[in-house]
């Protein structure tokens, strides 16, 4: 089932439907859209998270022991 062509005013062909393939076409466009803004969203959040924990790294004396940065590799792996 096809939604029908508005933009096709002829008498004679009123059952005008829109190609299955423009639909198709269509249906990705949208997903992809919605994908994108999705992933901003992800990507604003674990930038924040990373700043987040740069920070308290910071005042908790700089640098980082072996047992945390053998923590961090494994969240990274997860």
């Amino acid at each position: 089932m096809t939604p029908r062509d508005a933009n096709y005013l002829g008498v004679e062909n009123h059952a005008c439907v829109v190609r299955p393939e423009l639909i198709t076409l269509y249906q990705k466009h949208k997903s992809l859209n919605y994908a994108g803004e999705k992933m901003q969203v992800f990507a604003k959040q674990m930038q924040e998270e990373r700043d987040a924990e740069r920070l308290k790294d910071e005042k908790d004396g700089g640098e980082l022991t072996e047992e945390q940065k053998n923590e961090r590799a494994l969240k990274r792996l997860e």
